[in-house]
């Protein structure tokens, strides 16, 4: 990948060309100081043609140091920082499109996982996209949602069922009463853990292997329990609590409409 970096008298030739052709450049076995030298004195303008070379190569010193009286070839100093401060720019630009690229997948992956939310038909086909689906568009190990229980399962249920509703294994009222505020408070949206031992109400099974996690409070409206919309990772410090929460707190919304939607069917 090439970065472009003007500088006067460079013409809008890219420093990243430049160490493109010296790392590209042949061996040391096939080239000797004196073929340099003897093309460079049968090419005198490639220089001219090429001052990208300029910065990357080492400058010379004008000066000799002589005894203890020396002096300070200032031009030499000046070039050797501006070689310096390129390649830092050339660093910062190489991470800034790392990180673009990095929201742009994650924004990609998190519209996709809204899609998928809003394409469930039921509470039961809701709790399985997010325990089946997001975690591979959300790029984490498990993602699941919870509501708390304030009521039993019907007496007729099949199964031992831990579920309010669900025809499936994907349970969703599985929080005591009053967990949601006893994790959060009375106040927080999301909770960002990068260290923790996950609560099996939460993640199930998969609490063993929960690391980090992202909790999201969800408050379906005033005559459905609270609940938490959960991330969860086997990477401890994948999620800290200074982390941006728009795209989070923007999903958690998605799925707060859907339980919102479906959930009287079932609770």
């Amino acid at each position: 990948m090439t970065f472009v970096f003007l500088t006067a008298g460079m013409g809008g030739r890219s420093v990243g060309d430049a160490g493109d052709k010296l790392r590209n450049k042949p061996s040391s076995a096939d080239l000797d100081e004196a073929s340099v030298l003897g093309y460079l004195l049968e090419n005198p303008d490639f220089l001219m043609d090429h001052p990208e070379v300029l910065m990357v190569a080492t400058p010379p010193a004008r000066f000799e140091e002589a005894g203890d009286d020396k002096v300070v070839d200032i031009q030499h100093v000046m070039l050797k920082r501006l070689q310096t401060e390129m390649a830092d720019l050339q660093d910062c630009a190489e991470q800034l499109i790392i990180t673009t690229r990095s929201n742009m997948a994650t924004q990609k992956g998190t519209l996709e996982a809204a899609a998928a939310v809003m394409d469930c038909e039921g509470l039961s086909s809701l709790a399985q996209v997010i325990a089946e689906d997001l975690p591979m568009l959300l790029d984490v190990d498990h993602c699941s949602l919870r509501l708390e229980r304030h009521v039993e399962p019907p007496a007729d249920m099949e199964g031992d069922m831990d579920g309010i509703g669900i025809d499936t294994d994907f349970d969703v009222a599985t929080l005591p009463a009053g967990f949601v505020e006893a994790l959060f408070g009375a106040e927080a949206h999301a909770v960002l853990r990068p260290s923790v031992d996950a609560e099996e109400v939460l993640y199930g099974q998969a609490a063993r292997v929960i690391r980090s996690d992202a909790l999201v409070r969800i408050d379906a409206g005033s005559d459905l329990p609270p609940g938490i919309f959960a991330l969860g990772t086997r990477v401890e410090g994948t999620f800290e609590p200074e982390m941006a929460l728009d795209l989070l707190l923007f999903l958690a919304r998605v799925v707060e409409h859907a339980v919102r939607r479906w959930a009287p069917e079932s609770l």
